[in-house]
């Protein structure tokens, strides 16, 4: 019995591949969005050192904050404009700095969405195995898909922490973009709309947010970091799956150490 369950998990995870990517490559339909349930905790976070050395503190971010209100979307939209998951993160700093302090926090990025990448996650989903790096469905602010796409923890095509990055329009006092991100962590596959399969997401997103802020602390990269409030505190939301999720409404705001080559933006 149990072996069958198991054929089944890996079909269904296969069949996921499907549904992301007939969601997800341009001119098909809707892209499949996570989902919340219940009962799941957070996985350890996992720091590790910078493997460079940054700039100097730039003594100028000891005075006003770089952001001081929360001036983008809120929540996420799939494809279709359905309400997904919502922003609870806020990075100021450059792409190339961004893109760095996350590898350094263990943070591996997403493979784009190919025929390539969903066979080669069909075949991991089937005979086992991990794919660290599997890409995940398109969610959208601004009328466009995330810029950046991170994970880490990934426990085959099932489980994992994963979140998308969006370039706001932006610039903190020194001139560098702000960026928002969304992080939840996948903890299963279930059934979605259309009869697809999608990823359900653990409900409690503010775990998230805290392991995301911490494995970025670690780094050493983060001169400060503070929260604003961007939804109603106790804030209930269901995502494009109808499936809901709870959040303090906060987002953790890290603006990163000032390089001393910050040409890259």
């Amino acid at each position: 019995m149990s072996g069958g369950m198991g054929r089944l998990g890996r079909l269904a995870a296969a069949w996921l591949t499907v549904g992301v990517v007939l969601g997800t490559l341009p001119g098909c339909g809707r892209v499949a969005s996570p989902a919340a349930v219940g009962g799941a905790t957070p996985r350890q976070a996992v720091g590790l050192p910078a493997s460079y050395r940054v700039g100097e503190p730039f003594a100028g971010m000891l005075g006003t904050p770089a952001v001081r209100v929360v001036d983008w979307p809120r929540i996420t939209r799939t494809k279709a404009g359905v309400l997904a998951d919502p922003v609870n993160l806020a990075l100021c700093g450059s792409e190339r700095h961004v893109r760095h302090v996350f590898g350094a926090a263990g943070w591996l990025p997403a493979d784009p969405v190919t025929l390539g990448t969903a066979l080669k996650t069909a075949r991991t989903a089937v005979l086992g195995g991990s794919y660290p790096t599997s890409p995940m469905s398109d969610l959208y602010l601004y009328n466009r898909r995330q810029d950046l796409a991170f994970q880490k923890n990934a426990q085959g095509t099932r489980a994992r922490d994963h979140l998308r990055v969006w370039r706001t329009p932006l610039l903190d006092q020194l001139g560098r973009p702000v960026w928002v991100i969304a992080a939840t962590e996948d903890v299963a596959i279930k059934w979605g709309p259309g009869a697809l399969p999608t990823h359900q997401i653990s409900p409690f997103v503010d775990r998230e947010r805290e392991l995301v802020a911490r494995d970025l602390l670690s780094t050493g990269h983060v001169a400060r970091h503070y929260a604003l409030q961007s939804l109603p505190a106790d804030h209930q939301g269901h995502n494009g799956g109808g499936d809901g999720y709870v959040t303090d409404g906060r987002v953790f705001v890290l603006e990163l150490v000032p390089m001393k080559d910050a040409s890259a933006r």
